[in-house]
């Protein structure tokens, strides 16, 4: 009988973390559905505008991101000129920046500053996309390097703290016998 309740008690659970999580996914498509909307309107985007970046904001979202941070960055780029596939290709890359652990409103100062000097250079479409692109890489190797760098100074500084070897005793006891039951 206790078995059967067991059971019961984690079908149910189960249920309940699916249903959890389907309502979740929901709401994270509403929620990106109504910010795309909120964008396109503060800064004119057209219906496909809106469509197109739909998917780059919910990932966002689904990735931690300020709902506020998102939409102002993402209506930035709009209102500086940067539409249609453009755009698209803008919001794609500041999620892979916000994927990296920056903050939206970072992403979108890193991808607006590259696509202005890109249109700067009179780069349009594909090309403009691809320098957005480079400087999103860029970015990542640096915030790499840098946890990186960050590590290599705490693992130093352990290696300090504990002697030049590294050290910290040995777990074995007296002679390498292990000192507690186990295989003989």
């Amino acid at each position: 009988m206790m078995k059967k309740s067991v059971v019961a008690i984690m079908v149910l659970f189960g249920i309940s973390l699916s249903f959890s999580a389907a309502l979740y996914a929901q709401d994270v498509d509403k929620t990106a559905k109504d910010l795309s909307s909120e964008i396109g309107k503060v800064a004119g985007l057209t219906e496909n505008e809106q469509k197109s970046i739909n998917n780059p904001v919910k990932k966002m979202l689904k990735g931690g991101a300020d709902k506020d941070q998102i939409k102002n960055a993402v209506a930035g780029l709009a209102k500086d000129d940067i539409r249609g596939e453009d755009l698209k290709s803008s919001a794609e890359s500041m999620y892979e920046l916000v994927k990296s652990g920056n903050s939206a409103r970072d992403a979108g100062n890193i991808v607006s500053k590259a696509a202005h000097e890109a249109k700067t250079e009179g780069l349009k479409g594909r090309d403009l996309a691809n320098k957005v692109h480079e400087a999103v890489k860029k970015m990542q190797a640096e915030k790499k390097q840098q946890q990186e760098n960050k590590w290599k100074e705490k693992h130093a500084a352990g290696i300090e703290k504990h002697g030049e070897s590294g050290e910290q005793g040995s777990s074995m006891g007296h002679g390498g016998q292990g000192g507690g039951r186990g295989r003989r």
